[in-house]
């Protein structure tokens, strides 16, 4: 019989069921019975919640509150250096500054009869130059060439100098003397200092001067007059 039984058990059950109607009662479960293991996985849906549970729910996602700032992070390790860039464009050239003044310069002449002005120069011998003064200052002189002389029947002297603008500039000058029917030659040299002059251009010119019997004077093509501009 109890063999019975436990076979048959689970029919036995239903047709005690059906035989009693709807009038069974239900079976109590005992509190905190049911737990995670007895759920059916998506058994529980939202309305099912307690109201605190759907707000918690609510508020999950929801950013909090922005935290103290940390502390900055150890510098990073110096990058390569990068590649030269291209040489720009030449600039446009600033305009032209004015011209300044001249600077001073200076000069002087020394020796014998560095203050002897001849008188009477006639002239001029060969061509004449010119020189330019930007500011007032003085003009250095220079001539040089072979002059000869011939005499009558006494001896005579020939004498070379300088002129600027027709004043005979002191110790610029050199004398050739001859005997009595003869003549003489030689190479002078000759160099003077002006006094101060104002600024502008003046001509310079290598005159001469005969005197005693002289009937004829010679010279040779290299005559040279130089002039310099100087300061005062």
């Amino acid at each position: 019989m109890i063999e019975y039984l436990k076979r048959h058990h689970i029919g036995l059950l239903a047709l005690f069921i059906a035989l009693g109607g709807t009038s069974y009662a239900a079976v109590k479960l005992p509190r905190d019975s049911v737990g995670t293991a007895q759920l059916r996985k998506a058994s529980v849906s939202e309305v099912k919640l307690s109201k605190s549970v759907r707000a918690k729910l609510a508020k999950t996602g929801h950013a909090g509150a922005t935290g103290a700032r940390g502390a900055a992070g150890a510098t990073g390790a110096t990058g390569a250096t990068g590649a030269t860039g291209d040489t720009g464009a030449t600039g446009t050239p600033g305009p032209k500054g004015d011209t300044g003044a001249p600077g001073p310069t200076s000069a002087s002449v020394g020796g014998f009869n560095t203050t002897i002005t001849p008188a009477g120069l006639t002239g001029p011998i060969g061509s004449t130059t010119t020189v330019t003064l930007d500011q007032p200052g003085k003009i250095l002189v220079l001539a040089t060439g072979s002059f000869g002389v011939q005499c009558g029947g006494a001896s005579c002297t020939l004498t070379i100098g300088v002129t600027v603008d027709g004043a005979t500039v002191p110790g610029a000058f050199d004398s050739i003397t001859s005997e009595a029917n003869s003549n003489a030659s030689t190479t002078i040299t000759a160099m003077g200092l002006t006094g101060s002059l104002a600024a502008g251009t003046y001509t310079v010119a290598m005159g001469q001067k005969t005197t005693g019997s002289s009937i004829g004077v010679s010279t040779s093509g290299n005559v040279r007059v130089v002039g310099v501009a100087v300061g005062g």
